[in-house]
């Protein structure tokens, strides 16, 4: 009897729907474009690490990928290019590591590939 009652009481609640409203896709997008440009301004500034900006670049582009899929591949890849341009003037002038110019080239082959397969 009292596995009934449990089973019912669990049953009943199933088919409830979630009151907390799902965010629409352009405000999440959006909030993920203002973290970017802030991580890509503080990564100028050397306060930022380079993986930050990548990330946020990711989520972006994954925020944006709901509406806009090609627009939001061709924005990553478009990113990490400026990304990996600017890296290497700061390898060049001394200012970054040799593996900031190879994690800044990994960072656009992995969106390069990751229009491909979609």
């Amino acid at each position: 009897m009292t596995k009934t009652i449990v089973l019912l009481l669990w049953l009943s609640g199933c088919g409830q729907a979630d009151a907390t409203p799902v965010p629409e896709a352009s405000a999440v997008a959006a909030r993920a474009e203002a973290v970017y440009r802030d991580a890509s301004e503080r990564h100028r500034a050397g306060l930022a690490e380079l993986d930050t900006v990548y990330r946020w670049s990711l989520r972006w582009r994954d925020a944006q990928a709901d509406g806009e899929p090609d627009a939001a591949h061709l924005g990553h890849i478009a990113r990490m290019q400026e990304l990996s341009a600017r890296v290497s003037a700061l390898v060049e002038q001394g200012a970054a590591p040799a593996r900031d110019a190879d994690a800044a080239a990994f960072y656009l082959l992995a969106a390069q590939r990751a229009a491909q397969k979609r």
